[in-house]
C-alpha cells in the first residue's frame, strides 16, 4: 500500500470543488466543516484569494505539519495492519492512497477508487489521523462491494475501526450518524 499526501494550492483547489457538490448536504446535519464559500456566488478569483489565505495560515500550517510528522511515525504499522486485514477478508488491498490535506470541509470525506480529504483546520493530529484512516476503511469496504445505508457502513467501519486499530488509537470515538435537521 503506498499512501501519497497533499498539501499544495492545486489540491485543496480541488478539495474545494468536491466539497462545493454535498455541502448543502452537510449543512443540514450536526457535522463540523469549514466552507467560506458560497456555492451558489463562487467564483475562481474569490476562491483563489481564499485558499491562499488558508493555506498560509500558520496555525492550520502547524497542524498540517504534525499531521504529517505523526503519519509517517504511524504508517507503516498501520498500513500492515490494513493490508493482513484484507488478505484475511479477500479483499482488494488499496494500492495508491492519495491524502489531500485541506482546511475545507467536514473532518473528512472521501472519493473512490482512492482518494481520502482530511480537514487540517480543527483538531489534533490524531485525531486527524484516526480520520484519515476511518476514512480509508470507507474505500476498501466501498471499493471491495460492501455497500450499505450509513448507519450500517459507519458502525462497520467504527467497529473494523476499533478492531485493527484500537491499539494505535485507544481513545478512538465512534462516529456519530449524522441526522438530518427537518
Amino acid at each position: 500500500m503506498d499512501i501519497s499526501l497533499f498539501f499544495d494550492k492545486k489540491n485543496v483547489l480541488e478539495s474545494v470543488v468536491e466539497c462545493a457538490d454535498f455541502i448543502e448536504e452537510i449543512k443540514r446535519t450536526e457535522m463540523y466543516f469549514y466552507f467560506p464559500f458560497d456555492i451558489h456566488q463562487i467564483d475562481s478569483a474569490t476562491i483563489a484569494t481564499q485558499v491562499d489565505k488558508d493555506i498560509s495560515n500558520q496555525d492550520i500550517v502547524e497542524r498540517t505539519s504534525n499531521f504529517i510528522k505523526e503519519f509517517d511515525i504511524s504508517a507503516p504499522q498501520i498500513t500492515l495492519v490494513l493490508d493482513g486485514y484484507c488478505k484475511d477478508k479477500h479483499f482488494e488491498s488499496l494500492e495508491n492512497i492519495i491524502g489531500i490535506l485541506t482546511p475545507y470541509g467536514p473532518y473528512g470525506f472521501y472519493l473512490t477508487p482512492n482518494t481520502v480529504y482530511v480537514n487540517t483546520s480543527k483538531g489534533t493530529s490524531i485525531f486527524m489521523l484516526e480520520t484519515f484512516w476511518h476514512e480509508v476503511l470507507h474505500l476498501v469496504f466501498e471499493n471491495n462491494s460492501t455497500l450499505l445505508n450509513e448507519p450500517i457502513t459507519e458502525k462497520l467501519v467504527d467497529d473494523t475501526f476499533i478492531e485493527l486499530f484500537g491499539s494505535f488509537f485507544p481513545d478512538y470515538e465512534k462516529q456519530p450518524v449524522a441526522e438530518l435537521k427537518r
